[in-house]
């Protein structure tokens, strides 16, 4: 798994990279991208996202030793999607104070979050 989320940071060129510890809560104010659904960016905010379908909540995080990001179990009440999956979150940093971008990787593959308004 460390060799693919690597490949990908490479690949969506940001380096160098500082690593630093991802919790719960390290993600608000990140935004899934706009789809052809929503129309706008998803929030997240206190752990929780919107959908098209409805809301999900982002639960139970455990640490990723010795990389910037946590996996989460994702419970959906929603008509559409399935009521429980998993996905990694990671932040990257340019300098120590603030993340520069984020990534959320799923079964369907990798989603670049944007930093919210």
């Amino acid at each position: 798994m460390r060799e693919y989320v690597t490949g990908i940071i490479i690949s969506i060129g940001l380096s160098p990279l500082i690593v630093a510890a991802a919790w719960a809560g390290d993600f608000d104010g990140w935004c899934f991208p706009a789809n052809e659904c929503t129309g706008e960016p998803m929030l997240i905010d206190k752990d929780t996202f919107s959908t098209c379908e409805g809301t999900c909540e982002m639960r139970n995080p455990t640490k990723v030793r010795s990389m910037s990001g946590s996996l989460y179990d994702i419970v959906c009440k929603t008509d559409g999607a399935p009521p429980s999956t998993q996905r990694m979150f990671f932040l990257w940093y340019a300098k120590p104070d603030s993340a520069t971008g984020a990534l959320a990787i799923g079964n369907n593959g990798p989603v670049e979050l944007v930093k919210c308004q």
